[in-house]
């Protein structure tokens, strides 16, 4: 595909790089992953964002919403049913190519929802994850979940992805398993500014993007 296409659009440094130095007389852009304000994350206030999921339980929430893939760390999503007493660790998302095995009381597997649904539970988070071990595929990655979190405003804890620390201080990223429960503790304590968080989504949408792409292509 590189090889035949004229221009190529990649969403993170590390891709960038890696084909500018593979393909040097190729036209490349870097064009990140976006917000879509059409999940209207960005306003609580509305009622189809305010359905509130029977299913989810009580107390305070850390919440993964996306698929449960091999790229996850599951060690450190235990650690964190283990060792944040009195908080339940959620996840909500298909299985892909790993089964999801409950392994401590406090630790939620609720399986694939309905995209229109996900505002309802993603509301009532306290804090959201990305939990993902680093290998090339996750190093490369820009993840989308990060700015829908950021739409609803909640604090976000991610492991120590090259692209997530651009998004510092609106994402804490954590260096070790160990600065990862910290940073955890620490926002269900304190779980910062909001408003700011919605912000910086809101300066970061598709339509940013198709912008950038139609100035690139045209």
């Amino acid at each position: 595909m590189a090889t035949t296409a004229d221009a190529i659009v990649c969403t993170s440094d590390r891709l960038f790089n890696r084909l500018a130095r593979q393909y040097p007389t190729k036209r490349l852009a870097l064009i990140r992953n976006a917000y879509d304000p059409d999940m209207r994350l960005h306003l609580p206030g509305e009622p189809d964002v305010l359905q509130i999921p029977e299913d989810l339980p009580a107390g305070p929430t850390l919440g993964y919403i996306g698929a449960w893939a091999p790229w996850i760390d599951p060690n450190l999503v235990t650690r964190l049913a283990r060792e944040q007493r009195g908080a339940r660790v959620v996840v909500i998302g298909p299985e892909f190519g790993r089964k999801f095995l409950p392994s401590r009381v406090g630790l939620h597997f609720l399986g694939m929802k309905p995209h229109h649904l996900l505002p309802g539970y993603l509301r009532l988070m306290d804090v959201c994850l990305i939990p993902f071990r680093l290998n090339p595929l996750t190093l490369a990655t820009n993840p989308v979940k990060a700015y829908e979190y950021l739409a609803a405003g909640k604090p976000v804890i991610s492991s120590d992805l090259p692209e997530c620390r651009l998004m510092q201080p609106f994402v804490d990223v954590a260096s070790s398993p160990e600065e990862f429960l910290k940073l955890t503790a620490a926002r269900l304590r304190d779980p910062g500014d909001s408003e700011a968080r919605r912000q910086f989504a809101l300066q970061h949408t598709w339509a940013h993007r198709v912008q950038e792409i139609e100035e690139f292509v045209f």
